[in-house]
């Protein structure tokens, strides 16, 4: 695999580490101090074998003939040295100048617009505290013995300033090779491979996603979100295969629609929120679109009205003027109108997201529903799918409703 550009919507956002969180930056800074003692004890000890002027007990002592101003200068070196060697590894693998940074926390390389794979991205992670390491032990032999002590101290330094190189990199083992990685410096995220079921559901919402001009990143978050609730344990009908059926008629019926991009965004939100032992799952499935909505950064009175068009899945009724909330209602009841074996089908599976009622009263409150519907003048408020699966629906109801009896 090489690095993109463009990354494939078939890869989901699966989490970042940002070192801008103060606390991620805090702990990394105190466990590199930490690894000071460890890697000093280590380098030492080559050195010593290497030089054998140096007892390798003589931690402290080493240290104090080195000059105050060459630790300074030798922190600064090592510091710009082992930025230089990420940045190179990232002008190998994409042909492009990385961009470099540094704050009082910590300083960085990146390829900010590159997704990078796995095995390329654990090269240029490990490759300052591999590289730097064996060109200063191959150097020790060489250097006058007055600059020994300087040049263990900044290979001390640069090993245990590779504490976060060496976390990812040791997470990164324990990835899929295919899994890629947009390193922007201050933070960088991490993106796994979907089957191919959510990799289409990923390319629609993307594409919605770049028609209200939102930044991928935190569209492929959002998605992310999305997937892992409808993904949740013990959804039956309630899941990623519903919206995408509710999808692909919503889109029939995109001609008749006033705001069709808050159709689509409400049919993705619309089932979000399920506990099957709660009532109020469309209006905390409304809350959660208008805060994601506002994360992304849209419109205040976009997410109002995605909001207010879950909303109407609650009695699956609208008013007669609301056509956009007409075709969502009617997208959410086509399943009504299917054929008698898919029918029979997602009534199973209704089933068993419900299994923890006892029978009789599942019995009692699917009849209710049902015979709810079927007291309607009409199920469909639209025209096309009244003449194309009224009358369908009506007989699968009246199915179900002998069924229960």
């Amino acid at each position: 695999m090489k690095p993109v550009k463009e990354l494939d919507p078939a890869y989901l956002y699966a989490g970042e580490i940002n070192v801008k969180n103060r606390k991620i930056a805090i702990a990394l800074n105190l466990a590199g101090l930490a690894l000071l003692f460890l890697f000093g004890r280590l380098f030492l000890q080559l050195g010593s074998a290497i030089r054998p002027e140096i007892e390798s007990s003589a931690l402290f002592s080493v240290f104090a003939i080195v000059d105050l101003l060459a630790m300074v200068l030798g922190l600064i070196g090592v510091l710009i040295l082992h930025e230089l060697v990420h940045g190179f590894f990232f002008w190998l693998f994409t042909g492009e100048r990385p961009k470099f940074g540094l704050h009082i926390l910590y300083a960085y390389a990146a390829a900010p617009d590159w997704y990078i794979p796995r095995n390329r991205f654990f090269v240029v992670g490990l490759a300052p505290f591999a590289g730097l390491s064996l060109a200063g032990l191959l150097l020790l032999p060489f250097v006058p013995f007055p600059a020994v002590p300087i040049l263990l101290f900044c290979l001390i330094f640069n090993a245990a300033g590779s504490v976060g190189d060496l976390a990812v990199g040791g997470w990164l083992l324990s990835q899929p090779k295919n899994l890629m990685v947009n390193d922007t410096g201050p933070s960088m995220a991490f993106y796994k491979a979907a089957s191919p079921a959510i990799a289409s559901m990923s390319q629609r919402w993307l594409l919605l996603a770049g028609l209200l001009g939102l930044e991928e990143k935190e569209a492929r978050r959002a998605f992310a979100g999305l997937v892992g609730r409808y993904t949740e344990q013990g959804r039956f009908y309630h899941n990623l295969e519903h919206v995408r059926a509710v999808l692909d008629t919503a889109e029939k019926l995109k001609a008749l629609a006033d705001d069709y991009t808050a159709v689509q965004l409400a049919v993705w939100f619309h089932d979000v929120v399920y506990d099957p032992r709660a009532e109020d799952n469309e209006v905390r499935s409304a809350e959660y679109a208008r805060r994601t909505l506002a994360e992304l950064g849209l419109a205040p009175e976009i997410a109002k009205r995605v909001s207010d068009l879950i909303l109407t899945t609650i009695s699956h009724q609208a008013e007669a003027g609301d056509i956009d909330a007409q075709i969502l209602i009617d997208a959410d009841l086509a399943t009504l109108g299917v054929d008698e074996a898919r029918f029979r089908s997602q009534s199973e599976a209704l089933r068993r997201e419900l299994s923890w009622l006892p029978d009789e009263e599942y019995r009692q409150g699917r009849e209710l529903i049902l015979n709810n519907f079927l007291a309607r003048e009409r199920i469909y408020y639209t025209d096309q799918l009244f003449d194309a699966l009224e009358d369908n629906a009506r007989r699968n109801l009246n199915w179900a409703v002998n069924a229960q009896s």
